[in-house]
């Protein structure tokens, strides 16, 4: 309290307490009266307070003297909660004063407004002297202030240990008691690490070493849960029950989910259960087992912990390790007998689950066992089957080689391995499986044969091989399910061209029933039908199913997909101007702008919100296209996900991050969790190189990609954010501000990904927040850019020649924006802006020529400089060979540009955007359930069987209404000959 601080409120007797002048004080004690108060921020304030609060102990004995009241006016009676002068004291540390005010028969115990005490308050500004004074003249240490913190709470919580020794050596102190989040000072100091205040605790107070906080930890659960071993020790020196849990968590379960090696082998001396279970049956094995801990897993294994314990869903170790890539875990667990032919509750066995994923090494380890090969899931589908839909041809090869069933040992087609590899378009295992001796026939003539799945979805290559291997084209009757059908009800008119060169009959009878049914799909809603049914309309099927083709059979070449393909010739080519303003104007129509791109990622913010709130877990976060907003579909921006997309969720490993060395600046990392970095990756054995788990979507869901991280403490060096980058970008310094803050915000990681040759050694650095932030910046006419690009790449190139993926496209739109100055963004540009993007790329592809490496590098990480993109899958004859298809591209831009503006499908009159949360909510919450059949087969079995009920009503042009009810009762029996499982939608 200062002078100015009285204002006008202040009295010749309070400046002299306020100085410290006794005798002005004896001067005026008889002609005023020593309590009257004035009032500061609502609070009464008497002479007394402001010679305590200035530890003038002569002015105070002279005040209490002259018969001030030593509470300075507070009574606990009157309910009033102001500070007193001993409370000031108390703060400013006084102890002579606080000392004079007791002897004056001071109350102790008055609390302030918040509830705070002067004891608290001395614990507060540490002041040691002052504590002890106020605990020998009975002050309450078990005061509780507003949220029922006591003064031995808040000295733990800030480690003060003489303080809290003070305390808990009084004879009344409660160490028991619980704060207002249900923790007591020992589970504060447990959480701390602190060993000394824990040992006060325990000895001088007799606190309980097994008390529940209100969440049901334990001290022991804390302690295990930070890794803090001597606390460990201590406190199962002193009977700290190891097997006492939090929601079904033993102290040794948390600690081996965190990765704690050290806790954990403190834990085995105390006899902890390594069989406890959690509520979900999970033990100490599998957690560490899911989290790659081999040090930790060995321990376990040693201590007696069951191989074969199976969780709540039927998963074992040996599932999860192989499931998640572990190979090193994996390898122990064999060695300890682990059983690898365990089911879980659909039927997975450990060689489905790293089939599912490709981990080719673990796979051949399985096989080697040797583990069952064609156990199936509760759906049918086996390793082979599995490994056959996800695309993984070394995992097929392997399994061929170890005499799989290359039929998926099933009498359910939907698993068939043939048929998911064809609806998948996965040609080298489709041929790898036919050389296998694969049925090609298995489920003839229904919805189920493989045949029937690639024509669906219109893959040509496929249909080729499968016909020239015996697959049956013939049409037994008109409603009969034959590829010609599938070509029809999924609107491939290329399909059924192909079919009709490969010799396909077509009878008159049937060619009527198709093109009724062609009418029906043509009219149907487009979100229940392939969208380039709509484009292409129903005279193109009508011409494809009527026109005259001469089959050539089996010695029908095999073409290029992009040879059948014929332009249309009479296309007028349009200057780059122009061609440039239309392109823009086609997209814009889209929706390809600013504004439907925000909208975009709002829709993706509320998604990540809904799945938080609904997992109670915050470590989700939503990445990829759908965030991004731009690249989610390449059609239309209306919130639905394109069909050869899907949504990408991120889900943090739990446990404390790790540490990046020599680049690290954590002042207390911990050595078992630092590790080295190396371009873009970091040296961590034991991971696949697979970084998702796909969940197949339909034609109402999107596909989801799951991906496991690991947190990093800190991101390495960002190319576009290093000076000699910052002083000629042209990204706009807004957005560079925006970066610098997301390297603090949002956590950089790790995900399941490596360099060639070093699968299972290395995983790589994630930058997508990063990437997410630059993407949701771009303007409409990059952004619109960019969409091109992906276009070109997915949808042209990629059909052409393998190795490039929409990654490189973004790689290179963030190129141009760095690199672009800001007037040259404008729509007459567009497609010299695009000429240049691809130049870009070409030009990084060729520099990888003459190079020293063959790893497939092609270009420099845009966000960490050190690290690579590389050619998927490629070596350096096939990036001579994308080389040439991004000639040929830049050459046919005009052609292709005008293609591409086709597919474009302009944003409703209403401007509908789709948000359908819950559609991906289960499958994004809860483990992925695999293998079940395609919802894009499932649905065109619904399709087929209620277009033919539909087809009833509708017919070709004015026989519309005379020939509904004829046509209705002859498709209605086609309906009750269907088989229940292609029942009606």
């Amino acid at each position: 309290m200062t002078e100015e601080c009285l204002g006008n409120h202040h009295s010749s007797l309070m400046l002299a307490a306020l100085r410290g002048n006794v005798s002005q004080i004896v001067q005026l004690k008889n002609c005023t009266d020593v309590d009257l108060p004035i009032d500061i921020d609502g609070r009464p304030y008497t002479a007394l307070h402001a010679a305590a609060s200035h530890g003038h102990l002569a002015a105070v004995t002279a005040l209490l003297e002259a018969q001030a009241d030593a509470n300075g006016g507070v009574s606990a009676s009157t309910g009033c909660r102001y500070p007193t002068p001993i409370y000031w004291a108390a703060m400013g540390g006084h102890e002579a004063t606080v000392e004079a005010l007791l002897l004056a028969q001071a109350d102790p115990d008055l609390p302030d407004q918040d509830g705070q005490t002067p004891l608290y308050v001395a614990v507060t500004f540490r002041h040691l002297s002052v504590v002890k004074l106020l605990i020998s003249a009975q002050a309450n240490v078990n005061f509780k202030d507003d949220v029922e913190t006591t003064a031995l709470h808040l000295a733990v919580s800030r480690g003060y240990t003489e303080i809290v020794a003070a305390i808990s050596g009084s004879n009344q102190v409660n160490s028991d008691q619980k704060q207002i989040q249900g923790a007591s000072a020992l589970h504060f100091a447990a959480q701390m690490g602190e060993l000394f205040i824990a040992l006060s605790l325990i000895r001088l107070s007799g606190a309980d070493v097994n008390l529940e906080s209100d969440v049901g930890a334990t001290p022991l659960f804390l302690a295990a849960q930070d890794n803090h071993c001597e606390l460990i020790d201590a406190l199962t020196f002193f009977l700290a029950d190891p097997d006492l849990s939090r929601n079904g968590q033993s102290p040794i379960y948390s600690a081996a989910k965190f990765g704690h090696s050290r806790a954990v082998d403190r834990l085995l001396r105390a006899q902890a259960d390594v069989r406890h279970v959690t509520r979900y049956s999970t033990t100490p094995l599998y957690i560490a087992a899911q989290n790659g801990r081999k040090d930790i897993l060995t321990a376990l294994i040693k201590a007696g912990a069951n191989t074969d314990d199976q969780q709540k869903q039927g998963a074992s170790a040996l599932y999860i390790a192989c499931q998640k890539g572990h190979a090193a875990i994996v390898d122990v667990l064999i060695k300890a007998q682990a059983n690898p032919d365990l089911q879980a509750a659909e039927g997975e066995t450990a060689l489905f689950v790293a089939s599912q994923n490709g981990h080719n090494g673990i796979v051949n380890k399985l096989i080697s066992v040797p583990a069952a090969l064609d156990l199936q899931r509760i759906s049918g589908l086996t390793a082979m089957g599995i490994a056959s839909q996800n695309g993984h041809f070394t995992t097929v090869q392997m399994l061929i080689k170890a005499t799989a069933d290359v039929n998926g040992g099933s009498n359910q087609a939907n698993s068939a391995p043939l048929r998911l590899a064809s609806e998948f378009n996965h040609i080298e295992i489709v041929q790898a499986l036919l050389d296998a001796r694969a049925d090609v026939n298995l489920a003839r003539h229904s919805s189920s044969s493989a045949v029937y799945s690639a024509a669906f979805i219109g893959h040509s290559d496929i249909v080729r091989i499968l016909v020239k291997s015996g697959a049956d084209i013939t049409i037994d009757s008109p409603e009969s399910f034959s590829p010609v059908h599938a070509a029809v009800a999924g609107g491939q008119w290329r399909i059924l061209h192909v079919l009709r060169e490969l010799g396909v009959q077509i009878s008159v009878e049937t060619c009527e029933f198709l093109r009724g049914l062609a009418l029906v799909l043509c009219l149907a809603d487009s979100e229940t039908v392939n969208r380039e049914l709509t484009q292409m309309t129903f005279l193109e099927i009508d011409s494809e199913i009527k026109s005259p083709i001469i089959p050539s059979r089996s010695n029908q070449s095999f073409r290029n997909p992009s040879q059948t393909e014929h332009p249309d010739a009479s296309t007028l080519v349009l200057n780059q101007s122009a061609q440039s303003l239309q392109l823009h104007s086609k997209l814009s129509a889209a929706g390809f702008t600013e504004q439907r791109a925000s909208l975009q990622g709002a829709a993706a913010d509320v998604l990540e919100h809904i799945l938080r709130l609904r997992t109670s877990y915050d470590d989700i976060f939503i990445v990829g296209s759908y965030s991004e907003t731009w690249g989610n579909n390449l059609v239309c921006v209306d919130g639905r996900t394109d069909s050869e997309s899907d949504i990408d969720i991120t889900r943090f490993v739990q446990g404390r991050p790790l540490h990046l060395k020599g680049i690290c600046k954590c002042p207390l990392a911990e050595t078992d969790s630092t590790v080295e970095y190396v371009a873009g990756h970091i040296i961590f054995p034991g991971y696949s190189a697979n970084p998702a788990e796909p969940m197949f979507g339909s034609m109402i869901r999107p596909a989801v990609d799951r991906v496991s991280a690991f947190r990093l403490c800190c991101y390495p060096p960002i190319g576009p954010l290093q000076l000699h980058r910052v002083a000629k970008s042209n990204i706009p310094n807004a957005v560079l501000q925006l970066l610098t803050r997301d390297i603090s915000t949002f956590p950089c990681h790790v995900v399941h990904a490596a360099p060639q040759g070093q699968a299972g050694n290395q995983l790589r650095v994630s930058t997508t927040f990063l990437e997410r932030r630059l993407m949701r910046s771009l303007s409409t006419l990059q952004g619109q850019l960019f969409v091109a690009l992906k276009f070109l790449v997915k949808k042209i190139i990629g059909r052409r020649v393998h190795g490039l993926k929409a990654y490189h496209a973004k790689t290179i739109t963030f190129r141009m924006v760095e690199e672009t100055p800001a007037e040259q963004w404008t729509p007459q540009n567009l497609f010299d802006l695009l000429q240049r993007s691809l130049n870009m790329l070409l030009n990084s592809v060729q520099s990888s020529y003459g190079q020293d490496y063959d790893d497939g590098r092609i270009m420099e990480h845009f966000f960490l400089s050190d690290a690579h993109l590389y050619l998927k899958g490629a070596d350096r004859s096939t990036a001579q060979e994308v080389a040439n298809v991004l000639r040929e591209v830049i050459d046919e831009l005009p052609e292709l540009l005008t293609k591409f503006m086709k597919t474009l499908i302009p944003v409703s009159s209403a401007g509908l955007f789709y948000f359908h949360p819950f559609l991906i909510r289960a499958t994004a919450s809860h483990r992925c359930s695999v293998g079940v059949p395609s919802g894009k087969i499932a649905t065109a079995r619904n399709l087929h069987c209620s277009a033919a009920v539909r087809a009833a009503s509708i017919t070709e042009g004015q026989r519309f209404h005379r020939l509904a009810s004829r046509k209705a009762a002859r498709l209605l029996q086609v309906g009750q000959r269907v088989p229940e499982s292609f029942g009606f939608p």
